[in-house]
């Protein structure tokens, strides 16, 4: 199952600057560590702004949810989160209803 996952920070939080700097690095490790392991198949952060954008492969809803809570900082970022299908998927599925339709046009 393939996510996409955009965290941005939105809210300011009080932290001295050596502890916010910390927070950002264990975030991109984060990032790093699933990307390496191929948990993260794509992505990167925002330019010019506190986020990141990912593509999740995961084997269920269960792991994506556990994914997204071990993100540090999680509970400050404003968070998209979409369900992502193929586009093979999506093209037939479209011809598909575009033979049922024609079986009920008199």
């Amino acid at each position: 199952m393939l996510f996409y996952v955009k965290c941005e920070v939105k809210q300011h939080y009080m932290a001295l600057p050596e502890e916010m700097y910390e927070m950002q690095l264990k975030t991109l490790e984060y990032i790093f560590e699933n990307k390496k392991s191929g948990r993260i198949v794509a992505g990167g952060t925002l330019a010019g702004k506190r986020g990141f954008i990912v593509i999740v492969n995961v084997e269920s809803i269960e792991e994506f949810d556990e994914f997204c809570f071990a993100i540090p900082l999680f509970n400050l970022y404003e968070v998209e989160l979409d369900p992502i299908t193929s586009i093979e998927n999506r093209r037939k599925l479209f011809e598909n209803l575009k033979k049922e339709s024609t079986m009920y046009t008199p």
